[in-house]
């Protein structure tokens, strides 16, 4: 029996690591890699990615072979580790953004785990039920091989549980299936240093990702998750608009003045990721920001979110907002009890949902406890009094209601007022009863916390009145004003526009590039999108760009040619850019990420213009 109670009670959270811990813990991990240098690995890592990636030798009968084709380089297995307390901070970052995090649940996954560096840390930092790691180079698999034997036979500090950890042989983007697909399910922290991915690696985690459970984190250094995963409840307005009024106008009899539009949800992946964090992130070769995840499903929601809640069939089918509480259960903002209530349909909380909202509140809402608060409180005090004698005919026949008596007139002035009985209720409109004698007992006397006459009555009940519509009115001010569900813009915020950059040849794009930001971009030089004409000459533009990763310099010839000059490689890497007849390339401009406009023209038939393109992810 005892055993059978034990296992109902549900596990504490882990809490933070100690600093005291931290410095034991960091001292097991500095243990275990005594001889693993960072350059040592990387130097062993860049070994044998040449081997890999260098041409056959000639054949031994000295027959002339043609020479083999130039080959690109796999950045993607480029050597990267994070330190100590970086991986500290991504667990920390977890427990305080994605909620707790329990002892001997979730799998930590490291998507590329090197020499194991992440993969020792996680199990030193929490006791997961265990860690496992993917590597596709044979030398940093040797590493991990030796790092998982010195793990077993460390001694940790006391109290320490020793998570199993896994290292997997293997290249992630072309045996996913047979790597992750039992894994995926399982994995509740991944991180994937996507700094030096392509498109492949990337679109590898993309299938990690829709692979995970609900509930799960994901840390991404450098790079984001696919767009089309991460849920935004406010995309594309725009068209979603446009497709709206189209719909509005198309029905027969209806005038075009005064119609009501009424907006389609954004397309979501019903299992998406929200964005939940992002910060700076300093690396052994410079800053770069990390992204963190959580996974959720519809309506992509946390306790204590904003939602829209429609009631169940038989009660009120108004759309209200409401703070979330699971997946068929609210609690209205605007209820004074905080009761939990069974509701037949939850929506996200999003711009158009942030207007309704504000209207309901405005019209249905505020103005009406308005109009309450200001109506006369003599008359609903002495109907108070009668309905409580109608009970017990002695009901202060004084003319006074001993502090004793408050909680039974309180109940009274309620069920006139129309607020819902309760103990929760009673407890507010007790403690705002406390506030206004307080702020009515100016002097200190405390005439106003004993027995109370009618008239004195009557004043509290007034400023009751105003602190409950003062309640509602914070409530409207949250919804106008804060940051609530899965909205992050405020009323009123329009997107950044690009401002004039001088001596690069760029001028403002304004709306143009807004139309186009959320169509579908291919990541290579030839998906160019005009923006706008400028004239041809355009002093000053740019040769030479810095990519914002501190890494990559970006030079452009006249003719069309991006050279791409990476500090990990040793010769620059060639892009043609549309070369028709005609062709020309001034200059170009890099704002961030993988983003360059660019000043030119594709051919002589077209116009001198500002063009976007989209570099390689591996940029």
């Amino acid at each position: 029996m005892a055993d059978e109670e034990a296992a109902d009670v549900p596990p504490e959270p882990v809490p933070r690591v100690t600093e005291e811990e931290l410095e034991a813990r960091k001292g097991v991990f500095d243990q275990i890699f005594a001889g693993y240098e960072a350059l040592e690995v990387k130097q062993k890592s860049m070994a044998e990615r040449r081997e890999k990636e260098a041409p056959p030798p000639p054949p031994e009968d000295g027959d002339a072979v043609e020479e083999p084709p130039e080959t690109t380089p796999n950045i993607a297995l480029a050597y990267s580790e994070l330190s100590f307390s970086i991986v500290d901070r991504f667990v920390n970052l977890v427990k305080e953004k994605c909620g707790p995090m329990y002892p001997g649940q979730g799998v930590f996954l490291d998507f590329g785990s090197g020499c194991g560096k992440n993969c020792l840390a996680a199990a030193l930092l929490h006791p997961f039920q265990k860690v496992v790691g993917i590597e596709a180079l044979q030398s940093l698999n040797d590493i991990e091989a030796a790092v998982q034997a010195k793990y077993a036979e460390a001694e940790l500090p006391e109290g320490l549980v020793k998570p199993e950890i896994s290292f997997v042989k293997g290249d992630f983007v072309s045996e996913f299936d047979t790597l992750l697909e039992t894994i995926a399910p399982e994995a509740t922290f991944v991180v994937a240093t996507a700094t030096t991915f392509g498109d492949p690696e990337m679109q590898a985690v993309a299938k990690l990702a829709q692979k995970m459970p609900q509930g799960a984190s994901l840390f991404t250094v450098t790079q984001k998750l696919e767009d089309a995963l991460v849920v935004d409840v406010n995309r594309a307005p725009r068209q979603r608009r446009f497709l709206a009024t189209k719909k509005a106008l198309a029905q027969r009899g209806v005038e075009p003045t005064g119609i009501e539009i009424e907006l389609e949800p954004a397309e979501n992946d019903l299992n998406g990721w929200r964005l939940m964090h992002s910060e700076p992130l300093e690396l052994e070769w410079g800053t770069t920001t990390c992204y963190l995840y959580k996974k959720y499903c519809y309506p992509f929601c946390d306790v204590g979110d904003v939602c829209m809640a429609t009631g169940l069939p038989e009660a009120d089918q108004t759309v209200m907002p409401a703070y979330y509480v699971g997946p068929t259960a609210v609690r209205y903002m605007d209820d004074l009890s905080e009761k939990e209530v069974e509701v037949s349909k939850i929506a996200p909380f999003c711009e158009e949902s942030r207007k309704k909202a504000v209207n309901l509140y405005q019209q249905m809402k505020l103005e009406t406890l308005k109009q309450l608060a200001a109506s006369k409180s003599a008359e609903e005090v002495a109907d108070a009094l009668a309905l409580i004698r109608t009970d017990n005919e002695a009901f202060a026949q004084d003319g006074k209601v001993e502090a004793t008596d408050i909680a039974r007139l309180l109940e009274a002035l309620s069920e006139g007022y129309g607020v819902p009985p309760g103990e929760k209720v009673a407890q507010v409109l007790g403690s705002h009863w406390t506030d206004a004698c307080a702020e009515l007992d100016t002097e200190g006397t405390g005439a106003w916390g004993g027995a109370l006459q009618e008239e004195q009555l009557q004043t509290v009940w007034g400023k009751v009145k105003g602190k409950i519509a003062g309640m509602v009115e914070s409530k409207l001010m949250e919804l106008k004003g804060e940051r609530v569900g899965l909205d992050e813009r405020k009323p009123g915020q329009t997107p950044r526009k690009h401002k004039a950059v001088e001596g690069l040849g760029l001028v403002q794009l304004g709306s143009q590039l807004h139309r186009i930001r959320d169509q579908p971009q291919e990541h290579n030089a030839s998906a160019l999108v005009p923006l706008l004409e400028v004239e041809q000459d355009v002093s000053g533009a740019a040769q030479l760009a810095f990519l914002e990763d501190g890494r990559t310099v970006l030079g452009l010839v006249p003719n069309g040619t991006l050279l791409m000059y990476h500090l990990e490689s040793t010769a620059p890497l060639h892009l043609r850019l549309p070369q028709g007849d005609g062709a020309e390339w001034l200059g170009l401009c890099s704002p961030g990420g993988r983003e360059v406009f660019l000043v030119g023209r594709a051919s002589r038939s077209s116009d001198f213009g500002i063009w976007r393109t989209y570099l390689p992810a591996w940029l």
